[in-house]
């Protein structure tokens, strides 16, 4: 089930029964478990929602088999899925969920089913087979909703919205300024949205000078906006560029794996670019998040194919040197950005 879908249908009052939500976004996870929430109301929440973190199948089918009080809906969150013994339970028994019950299983981040060991007990009906999750059997009903990352054009959307409600005004382009130097990651965006709103005055207008004055940089951007200086030959701005990054000494690991995934993008780029790939096609098929891709695609354009080559592997070895005493993380990362950014053989392959 997509995202959207979960919400119509909160929205329409057309929820029961059980479901599972996950994904890596948080912000819109949240607010799903807020439109769950708002099926009942407030007066009678207390009587009529029950969470739980630790809990056994009986507990929670006990609660879920409970009417609701001086009210239309009953909601039972749980948060995790459940072990091995109280999934087979808890499967054997969604068909006695009364219509006027809600279960959710509410997952923290996105449940990856490969990492989940099978049950190995046979199966209590007939839609259970053996060795079946409950993550599994939930999805093939049709009772599992992810949440995941929107892209970068849902986000500028949202950032357009939530600023009209907010009593300001913002242009397509420094929205997507913001999204830009912030992430995909809609609840930083929605924190340091509110960090420039705040800023501006009600009834003004969100710009780009506001924006750089008030939202701080997630490492990635930083990263990118570090590269672009050396990529052009600007060599002294990339270095001023690059010790504002690694200031803060708890910062320099993130920066070293930054670097790293980016060169090796940039080397899966260049060996598209080799067989003839042009900027779109290419984008579309290194997936990810357009922007970056679309950055990587043009710095590969100025280095050869070996040079890439050589500087993923170096960035990928600097947390290896530094364990091995050959020097600190920031110092290694200055001497690899040295050695394939200023002095590297790049060339356009």
């Amino acid at each position: 089930m997509e995202y959207r879908e979960f919400y119509e249908l909160a929205r329409e009052n057309k929820l029961s029964g059980a479901y599972i939500l996950h994904g890596d976004e948080e912000y819109t996870k949240g607010k799903a478990v807020e439109a769950l929430l708002e099926l009942i109301e407030p007066a009678f929440r207390s009587m009529n929602v029950q969470e739980y973190s630790a809990y056994s199948a009986e507990e929670v089918m006990a609660a879920c088999s409970t009417y609701p009080f001086l009210a239309q809906r009953r909601l039972i969150l749980v948060r995790g899925l459940p072990d091995a013994s109280d999934a087979e339970a808890l499967l054997g028994a969604l068909d006695d969920i009364p219509q006027t019950t809600v279960l959710a299983f509410v997952v923290s981040g996105k449940f990856d089913e490969k990492k989940r060991p099978a049950r190995k007990s046979a199966s209590v009906k007939s839609r259970q087979t053996k060795g079946e999750s409950f993550f599994a059997a939930m999805s093939e009903l049709g009772r599992v909703c992810e949440f995941s990352r929107l892209s970068e054009g849902d986000i500028v959307k949202w950032v357009i919205k939530e600023c009209k409600l907010l009593g300001r005004g913002i242009s397509r382009q420094d929205a997507l300024m913001l999204v830009r130097r912030v992430g995909d990651n809609l609840m930083n965006v929605r924190n340091e949205l509110y960090k420039v709103a705040f800023y501006v005055p009600e009834g003004g207008v969100i710009d780009a000078g506001a924006i750089a004055e008030c939202v701080t940089a997630n490492i990635e951007y930083r990263v990118f906006d570090m590269l672009d200086y050396f990529v052009a030959g600007k060599a002294a701005d990339g270095y001023r560029a690059l010790d504002a990054l690694l200031e803060n000494g708890s910062d320099a690991m993130g920066v070293a794996m930054y670097l790293s995934r980016q060169f090796r993008l940039m080397l899966r780029a260049k060996l598209l670019i080799d067989e003839g790939c042009d900027r779109r096609r290419a984008v579309e098929r290194l997936g990810g998040n357009a922007y970056a891709t679309g950055k990587a695609y043009d710095a590969a354009r100025t280095f050869s194919t070996a040079g890439l080559t050589a500087a993923a592997a170096d960035f990928a070895n600097l947390p290896y040197l530094q364990i091995s005493g050959f020097g600190r993380i920031d110092e290694l990362i200055v001497q690899t950005v040295s050695k394939h950014l200023i002095k590297g053989e790049r060339g356009n392959g």
